[in-house]
């Protein structure tokens, strides 16, 4: 009787880890694009027209080191720009198990008129991240 309850114990831990770790990777088909979803942006609060805006960018790109950032893509107007990033699967069969991360990926702008410049980052369920600098 003892072996019968391990054993079903063995099979319930099994299939709860396994659960864990499919739910929680992103459902990409390899080598599709998918819009990565970003934490946090950091960017200078005020900066003079003429110099570089850098924008600083974390999140999690996906569960394996197969998940890998590959653009920025990009509108770009007068006092605004909205950015989205992509990424994709590379669709190896041995990922190495960690998380892939953007760690402040930067994106350069610089802005052609003073005042306040908004960015928006666009997110995977249709929201967008925004921040903005003053251009002097």
């Amino acid at each position: 009787m003892r072996g019968f309850f391990r054993t079903v114990a063995a099979i319930t831990i099994f299939v709860s880890v396994a659960s864990a770790c499919k739910s929680k990777a992103p459902n990409h088909p390899s080598g599709d694009p998918f819009i990565i979803r970003v934490d946090s942006l950091r960017v200078a609060k005020t900066i003079a027209l003429g110099d570089t805006l850098t924008c600083r960018f974390w999140g999690v790109i996906g569960p394996d080191l197969c998940y890998q950032f590959l653009r920025f893509g990009v509108e770009e107007g007068a006092d605004r720009i909205d950015l989205t990033l992509w990424g994709r699967h590379t669709g190896d069969a041995v990922c190495a198990m960690a998380l892939s991360e953007l760690r402040g990926r930067e994106y350069h702008h610089v802005p052609v008129r003073r005042g306040t410049f908004r960015i928006f980052v666009h997110q995977p369920d249709g929201s967008a991240l925004k921040d903005s600098v003053r251009v002097e």
